[in-house]
This record gives C-alpha cells, sequence and structure tokens, in this order.
C-alpha cells in the first residue's frame, strides 16, 4: 500500500524548480541542498515529494471512474517569509506545467480506454507503477469481495 523511493536531481540542481535552485530556505539542518528527493506514495491517493527546501503533497480523490479532484499542498520552513526568502511561484510553476502534463496524460489514456477500439495488453516496462497500483487495487477488491462472502475481481 506504499513505496519509497530517492532520486537524484539533475547535476547543478538543488530543488524542484524549473531552474533548479531552492525557492525557499532549507528545511532543517541537512548536510547539502543536493540531496536529490524523497518521494513516497501511500495507496490508493497520496504523493509525498519532499527535497531540501520543500515538501509537496498531493492527494487524489476518486469523484467517478473518469474524474478525479486533486489537492496539491506545498510545505515549506515556519521561518519561511513570502517575497524575502521564499518565493512560491517558483514551486507552482514546477508542479502546475508537471501535473498537468500528467493529467494530460492521464485524460487521452483514459479517452483510449474508453473506445471501441481498446484491447487489453501488456503493461509496458516503464508503467510498473501503474501496474502495482492496478495490482493492488484488484487484491483489495478481492479481498473486500472475500469479507462480504462473494467471488473474485480478477
Amino acid at each position: 500500500w506504499f513505496h519509497c523511493r530517492r532520486f537524484f536531481l539533475r547535476p547543478g540542481f538543488a530543488s524542484e524548480t524549473m531552474d533548479g535552485a531552492p525557492a525557499a530556505p532549507l528545511l532543517a539542518a541537512l548536510p547539502g541542498e543536493e540531496l536529490g528527493v524523497l518521494a513516497v506514495v501511500t495507496l490508493p491517493g497520496l504523493l509525498l515529494e519532499a527535497c531540501s527546501d520543500y515538501a509537496m503533497l498531493m492527494r487524489f480523490m476518486p469523484l467517478s471512474a473518469s474524474a478525479t479532484h486533486v489537492e496539491i499542498d506545498w510545505l515549506v520552513s515556519e521561518n519561511a517569509v513570502e517575497g524575502v526568502d521564499l518565493d512560491s511561484s517558483r514551486v507552482e510553476e514546477f508542479w502546475r506545467l508537471t501535473a498537468e502534463q500528467d493529467w494530460r496524460l492521464c485524460e487521452e489514456n483514459h479517452l483510449g480506454v474508453d473506445s471501441s477500439g481498446y484491447r487489453p495488453g501488456p503493461y509496458a516496462p516503464g508503467e510498473r507503477g501503474v501496474e502495482q497500483f492496478v495490482r493492488w487495487y484488484l487484491n483489495r477488491m478481492n479481498e473486500n469481495e472475500r469479507l462480504r462472502g462473494g467471488g473474485s475481481a480478477t
């Protein structure tokens, strides 16, 4: 129901901003700015990414089979002051771009799956996270069915 991973940003980048420069003061007494990112996903719908200067929480709440409500929050040092040592517009710019690209891919994928020509097939190697989510979801559905005395969702 969860997974964590750490990844490094490209050389010269210290934060998840468009130019890689921090947008806020360091979050804690860290040994340096180029620590990369810690990503934590909890299923079914929470993503946390923390870099040296801020953390981002993204929560997904399904509304229907084709719509999801998304909330994004950014956490910075409690002493950060907007316009002095914090530029939240730089954090928002990065996440608006990346999130909207991801959402567009999901919307286009949904159109394909919803079409009359769709035929299920194997996941591509780069879709490991999607496959893990589907397996988790099906296992949860099967567990719920067993608890109710029903059959299998697979």
